[in-house]
């Protein structure tokens, strides 16, 4: 992985006008805080997220991707 690439998806998003958010902290306390607060579900293969039931109260991890779409 190269150095900074966070910065580089980061600014690949923006130029998409997607607003990107960095975390100077652990990042699933980042991600469960904003599911919370926005109501949001979290989808991801971590099972640390479910240290955060029930204040995220959607956490999918059971789930995989159709190579076909």
């Amino acid at each position: 992985m190269p150095y900074c690439w966070q910065t580089f998806i980061g600014e690949a998003f923006q130029k998409c006008q997607v607003e990107v958010h960095y975390s100077v902290i652990d990042n699933d306390d980042t991600l469960a805080t904003y599911a919370h607060q926005y109501g949001a579900i979290v989808m991801s293969n971590d099972k640390d997220f479910f240290r955060y039931e029930p204040s995220v109260p959607t956490i999918i991890s059971d789930y995989d991707f159709n190579k076909k779409g």
